[in-house]
């Protein structure tokens, strides 16, 4: 038994298969093609041939070249937008170590002030004392006249 693809295909022979490609093949060569008679201006012809496929080369070729650019440009602001991220991580982990240096740097810096501090009081020391011996001495002085005279009425002065 057959298949009903095999009952019902369509034979077409040899020849019908070749008129069907040389029409075609015929339409496509003759419509890039133009014929020059003898009357015409070949040069001219050709010229607008050649000014026609240079429009449609430059229109492709601008449009590529603009499609690239499009391209090029995306991809450059992504390493940009990379390479920005990389430098702030960079300046950030700089900053972090230059301020711990910074602060272990002060710090050592008072820690040796601080085992420098010498405060010198011999003058203020001096001062009390020399105001001590004034105080002792007016009233070493004041006893021994109310012992000599008597007097107490001067024991307030």
């Amino acid at each position: 038994m057959k298949s009903r693809k095999e009952k019902f295909r369509k034979k077409t022979s040899k020849g019908a298969k070749l008129l069907v490609g040389t029409l075609f093949l015929s339409i496509g060569v003759g419509s890039s093609i133009t014929v020059a008679f003898a009357d015409q201006d070949i040069h001219g012809l050709l010229s607008d041939w050649f000014a026609k496929q240079q429009t449609t080369s430059i229109e492709t070729i601008e449009k590529a070249i603009m499609s690239e650019k499009e391209i090029q440009m995306q991809r450059l602001k992504e390493e940009l937008q990379i390479e920005m991220n990389d430098a702030e991580k960079q300046l950030e982990q700089f900053t972090k170590e230059e301020t711990k240096q910074r602060v272990n740097d002060l710090k050592a810096h008072t820690d040796e002030l601080i085992k420098n501090i010498s405060i010198d009081q011999t003058e203020e020391k001096e001062a009390i004392i020399n105001e001590l011996d004034e105080i002792l001495n007016e009233s070493i002085k004041k006893m021994d006249d109310i012992r000599t005279t008597g007097d107490t009425d001067n024991i307030n002065e």
